[in-house]
């Protein structure tokens, strides 16, 4: 993999925050890494050229946008409440995310 999104939740200050570590964390693994609101919808779309997976941090809300503009392969990070569509908790995040980076 050699560039990764991240689109997180600008409302929600744990996902900011979670952002931020999972940027570092991609970062040392030597894999290109931008990360944005996912409110800003415009810079992410000139992003995305060349990224090979986007990361959502939020909850259902920030997935479904992410989605409805951007057709890339997605990992979503609940940190919101229910998180159905989420493939895993915010505690899992790292974890979670250096098995996908693993294949």
């Amino acid at each position: 993999m050699k560039t990764i999104g991240i689109l997180y939740h600008p409302k929600k200050e744990t996902a900011g925050i979670l952002a931020g570590k999972l940027k570092h964390l991609i970062e040392s693994r030597g894999i290109n890494v931008w990360k944005l609101s996912a409110w800003e919808v415009e810079e992410a779309k000139k992003q995305v050229n060349g990224t090979e997976l986007i990361l959502t941090i939020g909850g259902d809300g920030t997935i479904i946008r992410t989605l409805s503009c951007i057709e890339k392969p997605i990992f979503a990070i609940n940190s919101g409440g229910m998180g159905f569509l989420s493939e895993v908790e915010s505690k899992h995040a790292k974890g979670g995310l250096q098995q996908v980076i693993n294949g």
